[in-house]
């Protein structure tokens, strides 16, 4: 069930006309350089102009795809690299991002057979290029120029402040590994860089490998009593902003750990009685929404980072844009706004804030 953009693929090794003698065949294609699109959207060229298919539970839906030959076009150039540039691998990308299962492996390329049409020609590897390209007609001096990609490093601190955790009793190397990603936004899709680090491994510091210049964001994932003290890279918080990498070698990001959390506890009460609900914590690093309480209006929020709170007690979180300072304009007065230290352990009453009549 759901909605579908149809596309058919086609193989070279069968073009779809076997009604046709293979003389004939074959001497179509060697006088106009007839060609079928690997990729096929019926009636249309791309996904942007393609129609979806809508498919029901139980139903049976049909689609007929009809095979038009074109003519197939040529392009030939030169990827442009000093003498120090490695070989570099190159793809073929069309309009809809899709490859054309073509590699480049050498400094001078050509490509047979292309439909009209856009194109990228991307090289990758540890210097990157990106040309984009029409054919209709053929091209025979494409130049594709490439930049060196320099690894981002990340250096990470560990601060063992709670005495509960020292790091001398019975601690594993499981027990303070984080796991840190940085995901391409430009191109959200691709398979990120990441590394699940801990204090043994190599003196904390890393490389993360980047595949295209652009911008970048830093994500994390810690275990309990755990949390990022701060995140740095050039001056740039990167635990709130995105981080540039482009022909310079980027500043490393400079993480520290502090396993100083603090822990917030309470009783969500409407009428002078505990009450049932959903909370909502907003602070400079994070938003932690859903939190419930137990029936009677009782909750415990550990491993929080040191910082300014704001805490909300409402019935019901749906359709409420809680990310939107504005929609939580009218309940700033039922909130209460706290501060918690390292290793604190702070104990609040709220009131409940009820949404749904």
């Amino acid at each position: 069930m759901g909605t579908f953009f149809p596309r058919a693929i086609v193989c070279k090794s069968a073009l779809a006309l076997p009604m046709l003698p293979h003389a004939l065949v074959s001497s179509l294609h060697q006088k106009h350089h007839l060609i079928y699109r690997r990729w096929f959207y019926p009636s249309v060229t791309d996904i942007v102009a393609a129609s979806p298919v809508q498919i029901l539970p139980g139903q049976e839906t049909r689609i007929t795809v009809s095979l038009t030959p074109e003519e197939g076009f040529r392009v030939s150039g030169i990827v442009t690299r000093g003498p120090t540039v490695p070989l570099l691998t190159g793809r073929l990308q069309d309009s809809n991002g899709i490859s054309e299962g073509v590699t480049i492996r050498s400094s001078n390329f050509e490509v047979v057979d292309l439909p009209s049409g856009t194109y990228n020609v991307v090289m990758t590897g540890t210097w990157y290029g990106e040309t984009a390209f029409t054919v209709g007609p053929s091209i025979s001096d494409l130049s594709v120029g490439v930049m060196p990609l320099y690894p981002v490093p990340l250096h990470v601190q560990y601060i063992f402040t709670n005495p509960e955790r020292s790091g001398t009793v019975n601690m594993s190397e499981s027990d303070y590994r984080a796991t840190f990603v940085l995901r391409s936004l430009d191109v959200p899709r691709t398979q990120p860089s990441s590394f699940l680090v801990g204090p043994s491994n190599g003196g904390h510091s890393y490389a993360f490998d980047v595949f295209k210049p652009g911008k970048y964001t830093l994500e994390t994932s810690l275990i309990d009593g755990w949390y990022i003290q701060s995140a740095s890279s050039g001056g740039i918080n990167v635990l709130q902003d995105s981080l540039t990498v482009g022909k310079e070698p980027t500043a490393p990001i400079e993480v520290v750990l502090s396993n100083d959390t603090a822990t917030l506890a309470g009783t969500v009460q409407t009428d002078h009685h505990g009450v049932n609900s959903v909370l909502l914590m907003i602070s400079v690093r994070q938003v932690l929404a859903g939190i419930k309480t137990s029936m009677d209006g009782k909750f415990q929020v550990d491993n929080l980072a040191p910082g300014d709170y704001t805490v909300f007690a409402f019935d019901s979180l749906e359709d409420l844009e809680y990310r939107n300072p504005l929609a939580l304009a009218e309940y700033a007065a039922s909130s209460v706004h706290l501060t918690l230290t390292g290793s604190q352990q702070e104990t609040i009453s709220l009131d409940l804030i009820k949404r749904e009549p």
